[in-house]
């Protein structure tokens, strides 16, 4: 991150701000540039596109999904349940595989 906010000439940036400049700079390959533990969502309101990812390694956790006709993205699970206390997680078994493989 430090590298891309050298670059980004943003000084000591906060995390958000370096996520904002490598989307703006990479949109959403932005994944393959920066380095380290984030999660992010970003919404277009002019392309009215909703783009979000997490790290490599998956250490910041990402959730999304569909529920009473909107999309949701958060990385806090406790939001999940309270905003939809009808939710139940569960397991993939596909991704489950791939995880394990």
């Amino acid at each position: 991150m430090a590298d891309l906010i050298g670059r980004a000439h943003l000084g000591r940036a906060a995390d958000g701000e370096g996520i904002v400049a490598a989307y703006e700079k990479w949109g959403v390959t932005l994944t393959t540039h920066v380095e380290g533990e984030y999660s992010y969502g970003v919404y277009d309101a002019t392309a009215r596109t909703l783009a979000a990812g997490q790290d490599a390694l998956g250490v910041r956790k990402i959730f999304h999904g569909k529920s009473e006709g909107a999309t949701w993205v958060t990385s806090d699970r406790r939001f999940l349940c309270a905003r939809f206390p009808h939710l139940r997680p569960s397991i993939d078994p596909e991704v489950l595989g791939e995880y394990f493989s």
